[in-house]
């Protein structure tokens, strides 16, 4: 992948390429990408989103990535979405295959990503990583730069409150930089 991602890749061949390219297109008019994955991929379409909604962010613009559930209107996904589809081969999710043929259907834009095995994960988002980069030189943005990354996510997350597509809740903790789901007490049994 890093030679298919370098900088000697013809450029349509290059999977960074195209898929900045498509980043960086919809973020003209399209600034939300929702991403759906099946069950084993959830933390890396976290981490994908969060990567581009980090990097992109800035000067009053930016995606603002959305962690697709099922119950999400087509309506509100044909209005400045987009879809990320993550999948695992072997791995069956009716759910998901539906979700992905109605979006089609529906001609919302997407990008789809169907992983071998777990040993193609560091691949993906290394291609994931280009790409976001390469977006933020179309769009000229740095995606280094990172003046006020607490007063971004909390502003981010009342955003989303306000729209009511935060699910679960998230707590930003005024001692932490960061935002993280809110913690669930569970009871575990003693031995």
């Amino acid at each position: 992948m890093r030679d298919a991602c370098g900088p000697s890749a013809p450029g349509e061949a290059n999977p960074a390429v195209s898929l900045g390219a498509f980043l960086a297109a919809e973020i003209e008019g399209l600034d939300r990408p929702v991403f759906f994955s099946t069950d084993s991929l959830k933390p890396v379409a976290r981490r994908i989103g969060y990567l581009v909604g980090a990097s992109t962010g800035k000067n009053g613009r930016g995606i603002v990535p959305i962690f697709g559930r099922p119950s999400y209107g087509l309506e509100m996904l044909q209005q400045g979405c987009f879809a990320a589809i993550l999948k695992m081969a072997g791995e069956e999710d009716r759910e998901l295959g539906g979700r992905h043929d109605e979006l089609r259907g529906a001609g919302v834009p997407m990008v789809t990503v169907e992983l071998n095995g777990p040993e193609e994960l560091a691949v993906e988002l290394f291609k994931w990583e280009i790409a976001t980069a390469l977006a933020c030189s179309q769009l000229a943005l740095d995606p280094f730069h990172h003046p006020d990354i607490r007063e971004s996510r909390t502003r981010t997350v009342q955003i989303l409150e306000q729209a009511n597509l935060l699910h679960p809740p998230l707590a930003c903790e005024k001692e932490k930089s960061s935002c993280m789901p809110a913690a669930k007490h569970v009871s575990r049994p003693r031995h």
